[in-house]
């Protein structure tokens, strides 16, 4: 919308992006690896992923989790993160409050996605993160086969 319509409450609210995310401005073309900052800034903004951009995600860290053991053994020291329960906001604050991941260990507990309204922009941010830090991104889920 190019201007607010009169009746809008909060004007200095800004509009949820309209853009969907494609797979060609996410993932870097020569790694193949996605933008963590790109994805945190347009999923922040709510904006949404297309289809083929959201499977891509989906894949690659499958293809991760399919490698790893189910039993993991994770050296000290470590960040521990409960259940984040679809609350995105929340997560940006446990990582930014928490360092970066490509030099702070983490370890989520599960609960990712149920209850709160941004269930998908949680495990969509989750995946881009064990995809660019794997060894630091530790994601507790049930079995894989």
């Amino acid at each position: 919308m190019s201007s607010p319509p009169a009746d809008r409450q909060i004007t200095s609210v800004p509009y949820p992006r309209a853009n969907l995310l494609k797979e060609d401005e996410l993932f870097d073309s020569s790694t193949g690896l996605p933008s963590v900052n790109l994805l945190k800034k347009h999923l922040e903004g709510e904006g949404l992923l297309d289809e083929r951009c959201a499977l891509r995600l989906v894949e690659r860290a499958r293809d991760i989790f399919t490698r790893e053991p189910n039993i993991v053994s994770i050296q000290r020291p470590v960040t521990i993160v409960g259940d984040i329960h679809g609350q995105f906001y929340d997560l940006l604050t446990v990582l930014s409050a928490g360092g970066d991941p490509a030099q702070t260990r983490y370890l989520f507990l599960g609960d990712y996605v149920d209850r709160g309204q941004f269930e998908c922009e949680c495990i969509f941010l989750l995946f881009a993160l064990k995809i660019n830090y794997p060894e630091t991104i530790t994601l507790l889920r049930g079995y894989v086969k």
